[in-house]
């Protein structure tokens, strides 16, 4: 007779934190794992503890140039040159 023995499910690592799920402002970045390390076997238990989770995460804003177009970065070399006492 051969008994399997019932092996209980171990946690694999987690996974790399999502990107933040708001372009603007706040958001949430989550990661996950499996219980595969090993996986439960012949009835033994699965993973305790929570397989998600989650964080608050805040995203930077897209800047807005005054004078002009983003794609226009004169504004931006006008303001660091005066900023620095420099001419136009």
């Amino acid at each position: 007779m051969v008994t399997e023995l019932a092996v209980n499910g171990g946690w694999g690592p987690w996974s790399q934190w999502s990107e933040c799920s708001a372009h603007c402002g706040r958001g949430t970045s989550k990661r996950s794992r499996a219980c595969n390390n090993p996986p439960p076997l012949n009835g033994g238990s699965f993973c305790s503890g929570p397989a998600l989770q989650e964080t608050k995460c805040i995203s930077n804003c897209p800047v807005k140039i005054r004078n002009g177009p983003a794609s226009d970065l004169s504004a931006v070399t006008n303001f660091t040159t005066l900023s620095r006492g420099g001419r136009r």
